[in-house]
């Protein structure tokens, strides 16, 4: 066994497209952490300039209805008292008098929801343009606040589902930031700058988020069709399997090899990015909170649609625990299946367009798909997106998707095995 994986070593090595697909990894991270970098560059002006942009669209808002007071039409509720007014830097003051409009019509409760909306967005982006002017614990007050308001738009359809999406402010994500959140203010831990911020254990939760599992994950597959496929396309394969060993063991090498190979190159590349990170950033903080998903949608073993947006608050040593665990279950599919295909497709251009289109689906149906969506659930390679899953965004189970993948991998491990095995490959079964 150990001469026929030293074997696989040296014909993997000296493949030039395997060098290319790994200079490529090294390139897609080096271009992660670059992106990551700027974004963090960025962040404060970007959120000033986004709070802005919110503030002056629930001002409009406001504005129109202002407009409709002053012709006489519909109007709020004229039991709730006195008028509201708010004021913003670039706009003039607005004054809505609920006490003038008709009863029709308008909601106060939505007038209501507006103005918080525009006086907690001008607040933060304040704060966001000069962040001594208050404290860390005030902003994040002001953050809650403008959260759980959202929500409620949310609810009452003050707020539609597509602009929350824009803004990736869905109900969902409102309430694990509002989680976070508070447990920062309890345990006067100070937030980090930016969720950009890069050292040594945020570089390590890039990886998990995103289509980075995915894009990786694209890769390994690419180079998995070789180790079996190769041999066919040059023609060496009647000499390799007239050795003096048998077809499983045979099979056996080339899987471990495969394996062993792409797990040590990833593993190498990430652990060089980390030490090289470290050493520039510094290693920061294994023990920062992140919220995950609830234990119950993490162990469930059926659908939790209904159970979005609930959470628990862990370390960042145990999510990337569990984040990496997820990861490794699904390179350990993603190479048995690849392998299992191009044995039975027996064609490196026909294995790559299978797998490549396998993957673009993967992307159009997360692209596309409510996160309540039960195919979510059911659809294996929907658990690569890894971030999703473990703070319990999507309709997902970390145990399930644990489950799915090693199913996965020992069904295609023993067809894959089997028709290897009894396949005559000069042309005949045996």
């Amino acid at each position: 066994m150990i001469k026929l994986i030293l074997s696989e070593w040296t014909k993997f090595r000296g493949n030039n497209k395997n060098k290319i697909i790994i200079a490529l990894m090294i390139a897609y991270l080096l271009g992660l952490v670059i992106y990551n970098g700027n974004l963090h560059d960025s962040y404060m002006y970007d959120k000033e300039r986004d709070m802005g942009d919110q503030a002056r669209e629930a001002t409009g808002r406001l504005q129109v209805l202002d407009m409709l007071e002053e012709m006489g039409l519909e109007g709020v509720d004229p039991e709730e008292p006195g008028s509201v007014e708010i004021e913003l830097d670039e706009l003039e003051s607005i004054e809505v008098d609920s006490e003038e409009l008709s009863p029709a019509g308008i909601d106060f409760e939505e007038v209501e929801f507006l103005i918080t909306e525009a006086s907690t967005s001008t607040q933060l982006g304040t704060y966001y343009r000069s962040p001594g002017m208050m404290s860390w614990q005030r902003a994040l007050e002001i953050e809650n606040e403008k959260y759980h308001n959202l929500i409620f738009g949310a609810e009452n359809n003050y707020m539609s589902e597509d602009i929350l999406r824009y803004r990736n402010q869905l109900p969902e994500q409102l309430r694990e930031n509002i989680a976070i959140n508070e447990h920062l203010i309890k345990n006067n831990i100070e937030p980090q700058h930016s969720p950009y911020q890069i050292n040594g254990f945020q570089f390590l939760l890039f990886i998990l988020r995103g289509y980075t599992p995915l894009i990786l994950l694209a890769l390994i597959a690419i180079l998995t069709v070789d180790i079996y496929l190769g041999e066919i396309e040059e023609g060496s394969y009647k000499t390799y399997f007239t050795q003096p060993f048998s077809r499983a063991k045979i099979y056996w090498s080339k899987l471990i090899s495969i394996m062993m190979f792409t797990t040590a190159i990833l593993g190498v590349i990430i652990l060089t990015f980390f030490i090289v990170i470290t050493a520039i950033y510094g290693i920061g903080d294994l023990d920062y909170p992140q919220a995950i998903a609830t234990s119950e949608m993490l162990t469930s073993l059926s659908s939790n649609g209904e159970n979005l947006g609930q959470y628990q608050i862990v370390s960042t040593g145990r999510y990337l625990a569990l984040g990496y665990l997820l990861f490794v279950a699904m390179l350990v599919m993603t190479i048995a299946s690849t392998k299992a295909v191009s044995i039975f497709i027996n064609s490196i251009s026909s294995t790559l367009g299978l797998v490549t289109g396998v993957f673009m689906l993967n992307f159009v149906f997360d692209s596309t798909l409510s996160n309540a969506s039960i195919f979510r659930f059911i659809q294996p390679l929907a658990y690569s997106n890894i971030d999703l899953v473990i703070r319990g965004q999507v309709n997902a189970s970390y145990v399930v998707g644990i489950l799915l993948a090693l199913t996965l991998t020992i069904v295609m491990i023993i067809l894959s095995a089997t028709k290897l095995i009894k396949s005559d490959l000069l042309g005949s079964e045996g």
